[in-house]
């Protein structure tokens, strides 16, 4: 916590990562799974984990944090950020898993991954935090750390793929 020029106290950046990453562990987690016989060359659906209902992340922003689930483990693959849609973000990442993306859906992070052997066939999901909860959970200065917050909650969570990752 630090102290403002006008005497507030406010977290600290690391602070708020550690708040968000709690907010998302308070929820169910949501499954990535691959679907079959679809008319699109490559399709996927999340599920929340606790009663398997089809979730939509459409429209949704916030951050997402991806986890590969092997045995009693659960390994931060990647956290990443959406200002507009969650989805969209988790869509590029499975389709470069599968290598399908086009050139200009680069996604290096994924690239990484798929050459280390993790598929989309894998026991993946996502743990989420809304833009919303942000803002309803951290003060009206959220907009000046909230492009970065992901880097902080890479650090905390030692995502695997992510490069930029912001110590303290």
């Amino acid at each position: 916590m630090f102290t403002t020029l006008f005497g507030e106290t406010r977290l600290s950046k690391p602070e708020y990562a550690k708040l968000l990453i709690n907010i998302a562990y308070s929820r169910s987690p949501h499954s990535l799974q691959r679907q079959l016989n679809t008319q699109h060359e490559i399709s996927f659906r999340t599920y929340n984990m606790d009663n398997n209902e089809k979730i939509s992340l459409l429209d949704k922003p916030g951050i997402y944090m991806i986890f590969r689930q092997k045995f009693d483990v659960e390994e931060c693959l990647y956290v990443g950020v959406s200002d507009s849609c969650i989805q969209y973000r988790l869509y590029r990442f499975l389709k470069e898993l599968e290598e399908k993306s086009r050139k200009d859906e680069d996604h290096p992070a994924a690239r990484k991954a798929r050459k280390d052997g993790i598929k989309s066939t894998d026991s993946l999901h996502t743990r989420i935090i809304f833009k919303d909860d942000v803002i309803q959970n951290t003060d009206s200065f959220y907009h000046i750390w909230y492009g970065e917050i992901d880097q902080y909650i890479a650090h905390i969570m030692k995502a695997r793929y992510n490069t930029l990752k912001k110590e303290w």
